[in-house]
């Protein structure tokens, strides 16, 4: 295992300069652990603004999530008349769904807190501002 972790962290530190890969900030060690999280985590992008990242599972990889967060904050964001958006933040079984203007955005999972270092409703309620403001931009 430790083979097939070192032989990640080296591919991962090759390709990143040639793929533009996210990286890491230059002041956190790379470590298996941050190294993991480049690999399993994307960011939610919209108009070219990175708003935050989300980490992936084996069911549904980091960038199918991140760009499905993506289009419905545009969705929302194309839908919506008014220069004021209603965020709302819900207990679920997943995590904290967060809702913009009555439309699903995403959910902040537990996983995405472990890899923030963050605790989960501090997380969302981060991903809810990133969220109304890309709209309201």
């Amino acid at each position: 295992m430790r083979l097939f972790v070192s032989m990640l962290l080296a591919l991962c530190l090759w390709g990143m300069p040639l793929a533009q890969a996210q990286q890491a900030p230059e002041d956190v060690p790379l470590t298996e652990e941050t190294a993991e999280n480049l690999v399993f985590s994307a960011p939610v992008v919209v108009d070219g603004e990175e708003l935050f990242l989300v980490r992936g599972s084996s069911a549904l990889p980091a960038d199918e999530r991140a760009e499905s967060v993506s289009n419905r904050i545009i969705s929302v964001a194309e839908s919506t008349e008014s220069s004021a958006v209603t965020i709302e933040i819900r207990d679920s079984d997943l995590g904290k769904t967060i809702f913009a203007n009555g439309k699903m955005i995403t959910v902040t999972t537990e996983a995405d807190s472990e890899m923030e270092q963050m605790d989960m409703d501090v997380l969302s309620a981060l991903h809810g501002q990133a969220i109304e403001q890309a709209i309201l931009l």
